[in-house]
């Protein structure tokens, strides 16, 4: 189909005016210069070299010093007066002397712990007796009240087979003693309490042991056993420590005669001489001290009568009396308060 001719020159005024307007609205733009790096020359580390380094061109140029910050004078260092000085060799002194001490007393701890475990090695051997421990572990049971210390293998697997499936958590030991033949005699239920232990058998065949008790958790219970296992005496404590493991005011040394109880009756026993009295007082006072020649005892007394808080006078019925050191009844009478 032909165009109309009369429509062609309006059609090409109003392009000419249209580049004519785009051309003056739309200036041409200038080309945009590139910029370029210079490098600066780096200071060669050896002058005799002729060699130089550029830098390089990412690197950040150095911060300016404000003038006013250079310019502020600075503190000239001063050297320590003689009464700095005197002080500072004071206190290194007494430093190194703290520190002698202190290495000296640790070193006389250490020696007299090796001693005290040759002697213990020593008196169980006496007796055909090898004490020591064995590793164990404890269940991680969620109530504390039902985890068990059981003894583990090198692998740390539980010995016992009710105890496979359980989780264990923290290592301890388990203590008990074999003959010289390696036949376990004293069964490894025991813990090593206060540093002491296992065991230290006396001349008469009692230890101190402390038993660990199960299912009751993390309970100790103290017993003078034998060194056959054919006696086993629950130990009487002074605020949760037993008789003999308390030590006499005056020499420092370890009590020597401990309470015992059988069917809730109390009796005496040395570890070196043995069973001092039968188990037959209801209310006893223990020997404070290894100077101490006597002590009160009551047979079918009310059991608190020698206690701190003791019963009201009618209740105290029975005999109450003296014992001396080997277990035998003195003449004197006490007090009747």
């Amino acid at each position: 189909m032909t165009r109309p001719l009369h429509l062609a020159p309006v059609c090409l005024v109003l392009a000419l005016h249209s580049a004519v307007s785009c051309t003056r609205a739309a200036p041409p733009r200038e080309p945009t210069p590139t910029p370029v790096v210079t490098a600066a020359p780096a200071v060669a580390s050896d002058p005799s070299e002729g060699a130089t380094a550029t830098a390089s061109p990412t690197a950040e140029p150095e911060e300016a010093v404000e003038p006013w910050v250079s310019s502020w004078p600075r503190p000239e260092a001063k050297p320590p007066t003689a009464e700095e000085l005197a002080r500072a060799e004071e206190s290194k002194r007494k430093t190194e002397a703290y520190m002698k001490e202190y290495n000296a007393k640790r070193e006389a701890e250490a020696e007299v712990a090796r001693l005290a475990e040759e002697e213990r090695v020593a008196a169980n051997a006496a007796v055909g007796l090898n004490c020591f421990g064995k590793r164990a572990r404890y269940t991680c049971d969620e109530d504390e009240a039902a985890r068990r210390l059981v003894l583990v293998d090198e692998r740390g697997d539980p010995l016992d087979e009710r105890f496979r499936d359980k989780l264990l958590c923290l290592e301890k030991e388990l203590y008990g003693c074999e003959d010289l033949k390696g036949r376990e005699v004293v069964p490894f239920i025991h813990s090593q309490n206060f540093g002491v232990g296992p065991f230290k058998f006396g001349r008469a065949g009692f230890a101190l042991a402390a038993e660990y008790e199960l299912p009751q958790g993390r309970n100790y219970y103290y017993y003078y056993i034998n060194t056959t296992y054919t006696k086993r005496f629950k130990a009487e404590t002074v605020e949760a420590i037993p008789d003999i493991w308390l030590f006499d005011e005056e020499t420092r040394e370890p009590l020597t005669i401990g309470r015992y109880t059988v069917g809730g009756l109390t009796g005496f026993l040395d570890v070196d001489r043995g069973i001092l009295t039968p188990p037959k007082f209801e209310a006893v006072s223990p020997f404070w001290s290894n100077s101490q020649e006597k002590t009160l005892v009551c047979e079918g007394c009310h059991p608190g009568r020698s206690g701190p808080c003791p019963p009201p006078q009618p209740d105290c019925r029975g005999e109450a009396y003296f014992i001396d050191r080997n277990g035998k009844r003195l003449p004197e009478l006490p007090d009747r308060d």
